[in-house]
């Protein structure tokens, strides 16, 4: 993807000097934050890059939207939180990432995956800080909602299940009932 950075970057550039220079002109365009939301993603091994062109969706949204909650401006924002994530900026990621998980309860549905993907990037934020208590409560709910929903992901149940399993490591909790009891024993299989 390292390809397309030059491109990509210049597309920010272009629109963010030129909403600037006449805002009256170059008005924020949704399908343009959705394009930079999914190529900034793309970017993730160029954090910096991914960085600035999903900051420049997450100004077209709230240019377009205002304080309005929409599916799109949650998307940006939970990318950017997991770039701060990633980058090792564990506060900075969690506020993101909370930010996403309220406009998500708002705009979706309450058992939609993507309000699942939310909950599990919190914790993730809870658990890099170190904060596991936090963290186990939301990787729970997030595995709870993943497994209930009728429009299922499995990508993002994986993930769930995966840094759930990390978090009862980190805690030292190797015995648990339930699907979290059976998730335990195939972490404990990876220690041995």
């Amino acid at each position: 993807m390292q390809l397309w950075t030059p491109h990509l970057l210049s597309i920010e550039r272009n629109y963010r000097t030129a909403r600037q220079n006449d805002p009256a002109r170059v008005r924020p365009i949704p399908l343009l934050a959705e394009l930079l939301c999914h190529c900034g993603w793309y970017e993730l091994d160029q954090n910096q890059a991914a960085l600035d062109t999903l900051a420049a969706a997450k100004a077209i949204c709230d240019d377009q939207y205002g304080d309005r909650p929409e599916p799109l401006t949650a998307l940006v924002c939970s990318n950017i939180g997991v770039i701060h994530a990633a980058r090792d900026r564990p506060k900075q990621g969690l506020e993101m990432s909370n930010l996403a998980l309220k406009l998500r309860r708002i705009c979706l549905p309450p058992d939609h995956p993507q309000i699942g993907e939310s909950l599990n990037n919190c914790a993730g934020g809870y658990h890099d800080m170190g904060q596991l208590e936090e963290a186990q409560k939301l990787f729970e709910d997030s595995v709870a909602l993943q497994e209930r929903t009728a429009v299922r992901n499995e990508n993002l149940l994986e993930g769930a299940y995966s840094n759930l399993g990390l978090n009862l490591m980190a805690m030292e909790r190797y015995d648990c009932e339930g699907s979290l009891g059976e998730q335990n024993a195939v972490a404990k299989s990876y220690i041995k």
